[in-house]
């Protein structure tokens, strides 16, 4: 298991919170783990994760905000590939999205990070959370501290750029593709994140300093694996 995924793991085991909360970050897990996928029976939107405690926080999250149980799908690792989980919403599932600010009422995506959603400092942590947990890298502790946050679109990127340095960190957004971005944050401040929720649930390592948005105590600690094809109760 690399760095990356056991800050993801960590990030799993976080308390939850209040709702607002639990929804800002339910709202970027499913934003940037997702993709729109078309049958015969109209849209579903499919989450990739790669952590299982991720996985079962996020089936818990969607089944007490939506009040509807998605189904999971454990594959399982090949000599190419980790181990993936795919879980997939509910249908009717474009009313969901709308509600977690991924598209607007009509359908279309939104290349934004929700406002509503991130009015307070809390819930901007929480869906930085949420971000890190399917879409950052955090480099290796013998390295120097570096957070990468690949997301599709400039308008989300700027977003994500502005949500840390509101939690008490430092980035850039730039563009790596014609359709997607990436916000960097590699230079930590000197004072300590402004946000408990951030600080509680993000890593450090000792030498380096602390500010970053993503540089601040956590020890991270495998999850329980999952076994069986499908999802079960846990």
């Amino acid at each position: 298991m690399g760095f990356t995924d056991e800050v993801r793991d960590e990030l799993a085991h976080a308390p939850l919170g209040p709702d607002c909360c639990r929804r800002a970050e339910t709202s970027a897990v499913v934003r940037f783990g997702g993709s729109l996928h078309l049958t015969g029976s109209g849209p579903g939107w499919v989450v990739t994760l790669t952590s299982g405690a991720a996985t079962r926080r996020l089936h818990a999250a969607l089944t007490q905000l939506l009040a509807a149980r998605p189904t999971v799908e454990v594959h399982q690792p090949t000599t190419l590939r980790s181990s993936s989980y795919r879980l997939s919403l509910a249908r009717p599932v474009l009313p969901a999205l709308a509600w977690l600010g991924v598209v607007r009422g009509d359908g279309r995506p939104v290349d934004a990070v929700p406002a509503e959603l991130v009015a307070t400092a809390h819930d901007s942590a929480a869906y930085l959370r949420g971000c890190l947990m399917v879409a950052g890298s955090v480099s290796d502790p013998r390295s120097p501290p570096h957070l990468e946050l690949r997301v599709s679109g400039k308008g989300t990127a700027a977003g994500l750029r502005r949500l840390l340095s509101r939690c008490g960190g430092r980035g850039r957004a730039q563009r790596n593709a014609p359709t997607a971005g990436a916000c960097t944050a590699s230079r930590a401040r000197p004072s300590a994140p402004s946000s408990p929720a951030l600080a509680h649930t993000a890593p450090s390592w000792p030498g380096t300093p602390r500010g970053c948005a993503v540089s601040c105590a956590a020890t991270p600690t495998a999850p329980p694996t999952p076994t069986g094809r499908t999802w079960g109760e846990r």
